[in-house]
């Protein structure tokens, strides 16, 4: 549950996060002990460590564990499986007592008498236990106790047990858990959001600063320049050196001695890089800015802005822009790239005959197919000034418009993150074309970002949509209506990352 619960927290990189924690798996406490002396059962060890592995992809910061020795081993697994170098705090108020412990001879005393269950439920009545902290105290002084111990952002690890979760939890009208049905188990608890808002919307506002920074780099290719050999410093002067050295403040750029190098994460906006990020850095900065930046005109009218700005569609102005166009489909080429990775491990394209990607820009989908599938028939369908430029190995490229005829070349056409782009109605005719080239049993494989199949909101890009082409993102539901619209049949749906779902239709 705290996996599924940090992945729904957005920008979590960006906030102070405390995650309060029960310890893994223990052996069984003997009755009327403490059983401070019990450790984690080989089972607990195992998932302690996996629990590290699935938190490396966040910003752990650090764990406070309490003095209890399997609260430390837990901790001491989790840090196994982060895999890199994180300060464990070993601290007295996460269990010896615990900051929900006042009088520590007096709560061990009830503790012994009544045990947990009965002290919880009568916190839960509103009667304080004798020797333990009332819930008002629990409010104040164990959040206060959290927050001094964040010092930056990301995910911080306290790692205690279940009574001290539940109090705090039910102090704090957490709902982590029904405490009627369910204790705290194992390696769960609660999340709590300790960011100071005030301050995080302060630097929101900016953050477009750092942004367009790393764009500004990209277009004058500066992450390129360094890469391809020994540059000093001494060479840049004046705003030009500023801006290097906002590189650096970035973490981009690297100095040894008075020689230019780029990081790890530099190397990302460099052309060569084989997970370059460069054109995607530079699609935002452009005209799809200046369109987000009127935003209101769009919500105000239920029309894009970028039609009013600019005088025609987002589409026609591409083609009408050649290096707009290029810079487009190189952009979506490097989101593509990755999106698309695993299909052909998800999908067996090798019932089909040949398969064609219909408005498949530059390629990166029906490509990570054919690497899958190098004996199948392999084609890319687009506009003919995209297709000149796409750079396939072993796969037919086709020029055409999916707006007049698709050729009917394949048993199975992928149409990926093409529907979203238009509305209804430009979406049918899409769709039909691509009923009219199947044979009779052919398969069309929809790919989109469907909004009731993932645990993503797609709000921000539904706006996006609506401000640069007049679109939405859907639901499955309403995929699959445009696509039967037509004839074909819906036969099943299945997810191709965390975002994307395919959805498979027979003529």
């Amino acid at each position: 549950m705290i996996i599924e619960n940090l992945s729904k927290t957005d920008r979590i990189q960006e906030k102070k996060i405390a995650v309060l924690l029960r310890h893994a798996e223990r052996a069984e406490i003997p009755e009327g002990t403490f059983g401070n002396e019990i450790l984690l059962t080989e089972k607990g060890k195992e998932d302690a460590e996996d629990l590290g592995k699935k938190l490396s992809v966040y910003n752990v910061q650090k764990i406070y564990t309490s003095p209890i020795h399997r609260c430390v081993q837990t901790a001491e697994y989790i840090k196994k499986g982060l895999g890199k170098n994180v300060e464990i705090v070993i601290n007295n108020e996460l269990g010896d007592p615990g900051f929900h412990v006042l009088d520590a001879k007096a709560a061990g005393e009830t503790f012994l008498k009544n045990g947990l269950r009965k002290i919880f439920n009568d916190f839960v009545s509103g009667i304080t236990p004798e020797g333990w902290a009332s819930l008002e105290y629990l409010r104040t002084h164990a959040v206060e106790f959290l927050k001094s111990r964040m010092e930056n952002d990301g995910i911080t690890l306290f790692i205690t047990h279940d009574s001290l979760i539940s109090n705090f939890a039910f102090a704090n009208h957490i709902k982590t858990y029904d405490p009627e049905n369910n204790w705290v188990d194992y390696l769960d608890g609660c999340i709590m959001d300790l960011t100071d808002y005030k301050k995080y919307y302060k630097n929101l506002f900016t953050q477009y600063w750092q942004y367009l920074t790393i764009s500004t780099a990209c277009k004058m290719n500066l992450f390129d320049s360094i890469a391809d050999g020994n540059i000093k410093l001494e060479t840049y002067s004046g705003l030009k050196r500023k801006l290097l050295q906002t590189l650096v403040c970035c973490g981009l750029i690297c100095l040894d001695g008075d020689i230019l190098g780029l990081t790890e994460k530099g190397k990302l906006f460099t052309e060569t890089s084989e997970d370059s990020l460069k054109y995607a850095c530079l699609n935002w900065s452009g005209v799809h800015m200046t369109a987000w930046q009127n935003l209101d005109y769009t919500i105000l009218t239920e029309s894009p802005s970028f039609d009013k700005i600019y005088g025609k569609t987002f589409w026609t102005y591409l083609n009408e822009n050649p290096i707009e166009l290029d810079l487009y489909h190189r952009a979506m080429y490097e989101y593509a790239r990755d999106d698309y990775e695993k299909i052909g491990e998800i999908i067996d394209f090798s019932k089909h005959h040949s398969v064609m990607d219909v408005g498949g820009g530059y390629g990166a989908c029906i490509s990570n197919i054919k690497k899958c599938y190098p004996d199948l028939h392999c084609h890319l369908f687009d506009l003919p000034k995209v297709i000149e430029k796409a750079n396939v190995k072993n796969i037919e490229k086709i020029g055409g418009d999916f707006f007049s005829e698709i050729p009917p070349v394949a048993d199975a056409i992928i149409l990926s993150r093409v529907i979203h782009d238009w509305n209804d109605k430009k979406a049918i005719q899409i769709v039909k074309n691509c009923f009219r080239a199947l044979p009779s049993g052919g398969t069309l494989y929809v790919i989109e970002n469907c909004s009731d199949k993932t645990e993503s909101d797609l709000s921000f890009l539904s706006l996006n949509m609506a401000v640069i082409c007049n679109s939405i993102e859907r639901s499955s539901d309403e995929y699959i209506k445009i696509v039967s619209s037509v004839g074909f049949k819906f036969k099943k749906h299945c997810k191709l990352n965390e975002l994307q779902t395919i959805l498979r239709f027979e003529k």
